[in-house]
């Protein structure tokens, strides 16, 4: 009888012929039935005149969609066919069992509750915002409510049914929207700010940035050192266009010209999946494990150009579709690997937006529990493939990135129990004394984790004041580091990498008195920096001449590497500010010492202006002097 009905009902809907009717017949048959009120399904009766405001179509059209429903042996709805019908007659079911046999009409009431129950949300929010106990939606809530807008396409009459604020709510609803546009295009707008700012700092720097620019640009015109920086950049647009490569651990920055690079490649990305999802649909499996992974790397790529907010809600629809996957495959583990992967780099999105929001404890335990959930995936797909380097690379990562989260809250205990389990896991995937091969170079190889893990546990034993232990563990990172660094010579990140542990064990070895070794790491840190931002070759000729002009046109004004020295100067400055914030007025006074140092190498306007700043801090330092007696 189920059956029956429902083929009957069937029947009757594809006699109602063009697309418009059968619109009509959706729209009416959502009205006649109630499941907002009750799950379980009433009928509601409503008059002629009231469907065809709903259904938007004139009386006469959804009279005579009435009558194919309750034509003689039909009879789906009431009145009976004998009853003459004007705009204020009654359409009603003629009995609930309609509701629970056919299966449109079902399929129809849940749509119809959903669309309700949105809406009445939306108009709570609205009327909450007027209140001013709310405020406007934000995504994901926003981005919810403009699609049921656009599926839904609402109106008065069918909105008054649940809430009679329809005006209000839409325009709470576009409100929202306008203000999440401005929003954006404030930030859209920052950002071009700071880029011009950043190209107006490097025209100052004259010919010699200009000319190291264009070999950049037109490596292939240039010698072979311009033929490596091509090389560098093809890799950046490789890194940039990849969710899964290297860019995932990356720390250290490009050249700057390389990093506008990137980032026009990474906005290019972006554009490209958006359209892909909107293009998109289907249920399939395959098609959602695509779309949750495509998610994935929007998330990657906001996290990359420093969108928090929106890296965390695309990593946020990712996890909801692969978490459905999982369930209804739970032993498939190429969705618990990639599940596992979304909350790990949701974590790191949440730790680096803490530290810019001076750790915030919410985003901080939001990171912390999106490390746990990636620790469990990837803890069970390691003991089921314990021979899988993969699978125990990426548990050693996110051992280590939480173990970086309990350092930036002061846990020292899980710190170093983070850092060891990421040690453990690495060090069977890396023979110190072998030189990774180009390939393990270009996917991140185990040997770099390793340094990085290395580095870290060094430098947490040395806060905690043992400076053996830390410097054995300082100078495994060094060791990993430079056969990284003879393999990939061209690598900028290795390079920087190395630098800054040399530099790590330096501060290490003052602390133990042995202050010529600290001198030696010192140099060598120095020196890798200084190889970093030496000109080219092909720029000595260049610059030689440009200083014999200026000297023969008169008196020196401008010392030799002046905008070097002048950059130095900036830092020393914010370092010295920064550890007076700290508490550390000693570390303060080294940062001032320094700067005092290098001011003789300032041409001026520039050392009158880092002149006063020195003078100032030498103030603030004689003041906390006074504090602490």
């Amino acid at each position: 009888m189920r059956n029956a009905l429902s083929a009957h009902a069937e029947e009757a809907y594809q006699e109602a012929g063009p697309e418009r009717s059968r619109r009509i017949v959706e729209r009416m048959f959502k009205s006649l039935t109630d499941t907002f009120s009750d799950p379980r399904g009433v009928r509601r009766p409503t008059s002629v005149q009231e469907l065809a405001a709903i259904c938007e179509a004139p009386v006469l059209d959804v009279i005579e969609v009435v009558e194919i429903f309750r034509r003689p042996g039909r009879t789906f709805l009431m009145p009976p066919p004998k009853v003459q019908l004007d705009s204020r007659s009654i359409i009603d079911l003629s009995h609930e069992s309609l509701m629970r046999c056919w299966t449109r009409l079902i399929a129809w009431a849940e749509e119809e509750r959903l669309a309700a129950t949105r809406y009445v949300r939306l108009a709570q929010a609205a009327s909450w915002f007027e209140e001013g106990s709310a405020g406007l939606w934000r995504n994901p809530e926003l981005e919810i409510g403009l699609r049921w807008k656009r599926e839904n396409n609402p109106s008065q009459a069918w909105a008054a049914r649940y809430n009679s604020q329809f005006a209000s709510a839409l325009d709470f609803l576009n409100r929202s929207e306008q203000e999440r546009d401005r929003i954006e295009a404030e930030r859209e707008k920052e950002r071009r700010g700071k880029l011009w700012l950043a190209w107006t700092i490097a025209s100052a720097l004259g010919v010699l940035l200009l000319a190291a620019l264009s070999l950049y640009f037109f490596a292939q015109r240039e010698t072979a050192r311009a033929e490596a920086n091509l090389k560098l950049a093809k890799k950046a647009v490789d890194e940039s266009l990849s969710s899964a490569g290297r860019q995932q651990a990356r720390e250290a920055s490009d050249p700057p010209q390389l990093e506008q690079f990137r980032h026009e490649l990474l906005i290019k990305a972006q554009e490209f999946y958006s359209n892909f999802l909107a293009k998109q649909s289907g249920n399939d499996p395959e098609f959602r494990a695509e779309s949750a992974l495509v998610h994935s790397k929007l998330g990657d790529i906001n996290r990359l150009l420093e969108k928090h907010e929106d890296a965390v809600a695309q990593y946020s629809y990712a996890i909801g579709g692969l978490e459905n996957l999982h369930r209804e495959a739970p032993d498939n583990p190429e969705y618990r690997q990639a599940l596992a992967y979304v909350h790990n780099w949701l974590g790191e999105t949440l730790r680096l937006w803490s530290e810019e929001t001076h750790n915030q404890p919410d985003k901080r335990s939001g990171a912390l529990n999106e490390y746990d959930s990636a620790l469990r995936l990837q803890q069970a797909l390691h003991e089921e493939q314990p021979q899988n380097a993969k699978y125990q690379q990426e548990l050693a990562r996110t051992y280590y990135n939480r173990g970086i989260l309990h350092f930036d809250a002061g846990d020292s205990k899980a710190s170093e129990s983070d850092f060891h389990q990421a040690v453990q896991l690495l060090e069977p995937l890396v023979t110190i004394e072998k030189v990774p091969s180009q390939a393990e170079v270009d996917e991140n190889p185990p040997a770099h984790d390793l340094a990085r893990a290395y580095n870290d546990l060094g430098t947490l034993l040395r806060a905690e004041g043992h400076l053996a232990e830390a410097q054995d563990f300082s100078e495994r990172a060094i060791r990993i580091q430079k056969d990284l660094t003879k393999k990939a010579p061209d690598n900028w990140e290795y390079r920087v990498e190395l630098a800054t542990y040399y530099n790590n064990l330096a501060l290490l070895l003052v602390e133990k008195g042995d202050v010529e070794m600290a001198r030696q790491y010192n140099h060598e840190a120095l020196d890798s920096i200084e190889d970093l931002i030496t000109p080219p070759p092909s720029m000595e000729s260049d610059r030689a001449k440009t200083h014999m002009l200026y000297h023969l046109l008169g008196p020196t004004q401008h010392p030799e590497f002046h905008v070097l020295y002048k950059n130095l100067g900036d830092e020393y400055v914010s370092l010295a500010r920064e550890y007076f914030n700290a508490g550390s007025p000693d570390a303060a006074r080294v940062a001032i010492e320094t700067l005092g140092g290098v001011l003789p190498q300032i041409a001026e306007p520039e050392r009158g202006r880092l002149t006063k700043a020195y003078q100032d801090l030498e103030k603030e330092l004689q003041e906390s002097k006074k504090k602490g007696k």
